[in-house]
């Protein structure tokens, strides 16, 4: 049973959300029937270039997840064939994965890419999700090189030393700096504390430049995520 049929409550923002919709669709008998007639005295406020991003935060129990659902259901029944919708709810993907079930400045972006993905696999039809497939396998193939080539590499170098701490991610961290320094923070915010040295970054870059072609270098030294947002938005040309 749709949840229209028995919702209760919350009419002001149900309200509101209506009004904004309605502002993109052809609501009268002109604009509907007559539509160059209607270009030529006016259609309303144009459609957003990006689509609109509605984010519910609050404490557990306040109705989050009851009201998005039925504005959702909203678009559906009022608004059929008018706009595409998505709906991810956070806990519940959280209940489902592992990786999410940690404080928020843990969580890998990419496994939020991959749950949207997901969602949107399942959800969007216009959205095929292979460009996505694609550069989540590019990133996977070229990590496994690297990796493949790390572990070739003679034992105790600094290199090596390096990496068992932070993982051959490290590597791109280290052939991103033009000179030598120090790298207190990764992609993601955390901190980390690598003294790139003359022979640190020798090492690094002799690796990524035996086992990886240039087109391959320039991914790897991306954070991951960037590629997986390339590939996540071309099914809108975005």
């Amino acid at each position: 049973m749709s949840q229209s049929l028995f919702f209760l409550g919350r009419t002001q923002e149900q309200d509101q959300f209506r009004r904004v919709l309605e502002q993109y669709v052809p609501s009268s008998f002109v604009h509907k029937r007559l539509p160059t007639f209607a270009s030529w005295v006016g259609q309303g406020p144009k459609l957003p270039d990006e689509p609109y991003i509605f984010l519910f935060h609050g404490p557990g129990g306040m109705g989050k997840t009851t009201l998005t659902r039925r504005l959702k259901d909203l678009v559906t029944t009022e608004f059929q064939g008018q706009y595409q919708t998505l709906l991810v709810d956070w806990d519940q993907e959280r209940d489902l994965n592992m990786e999410l079930q940690q404080g928020h400045g843990d969580i890998d972006p990419q496994t939020v890419l991959d749950v949207l993905h997901k969602a949107l696999n399942q959800d969007l039809k216009a959205y095929s999700g292979q460009s996505y497939s694609d550069a989540r396998q590019k990133i996977q193939a070229i990590e496994d090189t690297v990796e493949k080539a790390l572990a070739a590499e003679p034992p105790n170098t600094e290199l090596k030393e390096i990496t068992a701490q932070y993982g051959g991610k490290a590597i791109a961290w280290i052939i991103k700096k033009a000179t030598e320094g120090v790298i207190t923070v990764d992609p993601t915010g955390t901190t980390v504390a690598i003294n790139v040295g003359a022979t640190l970054l020798s090492q690094a870059r002799q690796l990524v430049a035996k086992s990886l072609s240039p087109e391959d270098v320039e991914i790897f030294q991306q954070p991951p995520w960037e590629k997986l947002v390339e590939g996540m938005g071309k099914y809108t040309g975005k």
